[in-house]
């Protein structure tokens, strides 16, 4: 197996050369993903008994196909992140917290490196020739490199030498040279980074110090009883429960003022009146979102311990029910001044996240009611909430979000307001929908003064716009013929067919 592994590691190195030597992402990164995937598959390391690591494997397929459909930054950054996942998983297939199996695979991008001289070395001392072959070579390498240390170190200190060594110097200078023209350096080095990649992708073995992490963490609850009469009052188990029932009390009274304030304000009775929505959304989103984190902390910390096995704890229960169900409610009202903000001011980067983290944030909410009702530990809400992150990470890249973004924003120019200076940032890929006639730009210009928005003096006027957009486009225009095979993804593709024929666009 060893062997095995050493030769997929330097096998996976050449691919990595060949599919991404001077060429854009693209084909080739679906290319290396799952050739990754099958050699980790070959060489015994993916196993059906976790679902965590079959939903990384699944995940570094998905990402990697969205990197040829849609050709995001997001896409791409997920992809790396799976694969970066998957050496620590596939090394570790009983971690089952992606944090800790980032950790793991942080660790393991060093170790991995170690363990290619290992391999190496035990190979060679398994096979007589490579033993031979490892032990010829040092007996030749280590000597010629100190003695040539030592040459250049007498050369610069000894004219005289430097006098009479100066023809062989001069022939290992212009041997190198010629060297250096029939091997690419650049290629060489990348070649070497490959090497690495493939090391930490195929090589990684487990370490006793990472196996810590999850050794003594569980799912379930389970009831701890003091031997000790000193360390345990009786009295304690009932003052805290009180103590709670007091809290939750409290507190649900005064979250059910801020929803119903919020329900009549921002769900049924919002009124725009032209301000920018900064305070109403940016700041009250963020406050909102962190007293939402606060409230589900004080939850768990109530439900942490022996209250779960409480007999007489079903008012804590209930209150503590109601409170996540407020909780829910409150981030339904921040999603609802998304909405707004959304409805007035158009679709951005950040509002879309706002959303998909509003969705993480319920289920948040919904898997602390599941450890509550079914006692279950922090540790299983850590674990299945950062799962559920990373899913939807991944969801998020099946979007393509700047093609969405400015369809959306240019169709909805009468109700919201056009930002040029954001939309003249997107990709290429948004190109065929931002590239529109000047005058068209200016009728749309017009509609956006009669809205009362506050445009300021700074933000990029039409013709701006237009002109960054043509620059643009020619410029895309002119380079993607020049793209190879294994840079080609289907997003830029049709960003280019819609701008040479002029189709329709859908």
């Amino acid at each position: 197996m060893t062997a095995r592994k050493l030769f997929y590691t330097v096998l996976l190195s050449l691919f990595f050369v060949l599919f991404f030597y001077k060429q854009d992402v693209g084909l080739n990164n679906l290319l290396f993903s799952m050739l990754v995937l099958l050699m980790l598959y070959f060489t015994g390391k993916l196993t059906t008994s976790n679902k965590v690591l079959l939903a990384i494997v699944a995940g570094t397929f998905l990402s990697s196909l969205m990197v040829v459909v849609n050709n995001s930054d997001l896409a791409v950054t997920i992809n790396y992140l799976s694969l970066f996942l998957l050496a620590g998983v596939t090394v570790y297939n009983k971690f089952r917290n992606l944090v800790t199996i980032w950790f793991a695979s942080f660790i393991q991008m060093f170790t991995a490196q170690f363990n290619l001289f290992r391999r190496v070395r035990g190979l060679s001392i398994k096979k007589p020739g490579v033993h031979r072959f490892f032990h010829y070579l040092k007996l030749i390498i280590i000597p010629v490199g100190i003695v040539f240390i030592f040459a250049m170190m007498y050369k610069v200190s000894n004219p005289f030498f430097e006098k009479y060594t100066l023809s062989v110097f001069d022939f290992i200078d212009k041997a190198f040279t010629r060297l250096s023209k029939l091997i690419d350096v650049d290629m060489f080095w990348f070649w070497v980074f490959g090497l690495l990649v493939s090391n930490f992708l195929i090589l990684g073995r487990e370490e006793k110090p990472v196996l810590f992490f999850e050794k003594n963490m569980h799912d379930d609850l389970q009831r701890k009883r003091e031997n000790s009469p000193r360390s345990f009052s009786p009295l304690a188990l009932l003052t805290e429960y009180k103590t709670g029932v007091i809290l939750f009390a409290l507190l649900n009274m005064l979250l059910l003022m801020v929803n119903a304030l919020d329900i009549l304000n921002v769900w049924f009775g919002f009124k725009w009146d032209g301000q920018l929505l900064k305070q109403f959304v940016h700041e009250g989103t963020y406050v909102l979102l962190l007293s939402v984190f606060v409230s589900v902390t004080i939850t768990m910390w109530y439900f942490r311990g022996n209250l779960n096995f409480y007999k007489s704890n079903k008012w804590l229960k209930r209150l503590a029910m109601l409170w996540l169900a407020q909780n829910a409610v409150l981030t339904l009202s921040v999603g609802f001044r998304n909405f707004w903000y959304i409805h007035y001011y158009n679709l951005a980067y950040l509002r879309i996240g706002v959303i998909f983290f509003l969705i993480f944030t319920l289920i948040g909410i919904y898997l602390v009611y599941l450890k509550i009702q079914e006692k279950k530990t922090g540790w299983y809400v850590f674990t299945k909430s950062s799962l559920v992150f990373y899913i939807i990470l991944v969801v998020m890249t099946f979007f393509n979000w700047d093609v969405i973004i400015a369809r959306y924003n240019f169709s909805h120019y009468k109700t919201s307001f056009i930002h040029y200076s954001f939309l003249s940032g997107l990709s290429n890929k948004a190109l065929p929908w931002l590239d529109s006639p000047l005058m068209e730009l200016e009728q749309i210009d017009a509609e956006q003064k009669s809205l009362e928005f506050d445009i300021k003096d700074w933000y990029q006027k039409p013709e701006e716009f237009h002109n960054i957009i043509e620059n643009k486009k020619k410029h895309f225009l002119k380079s993607y013929p020049q793209k190879g095979f294994l840079s080609w993804n289907y997003a830029d593709a049709q960003a280019y067919r819609l701008l040479t024929t002029k189709a329709p666009k859908h």
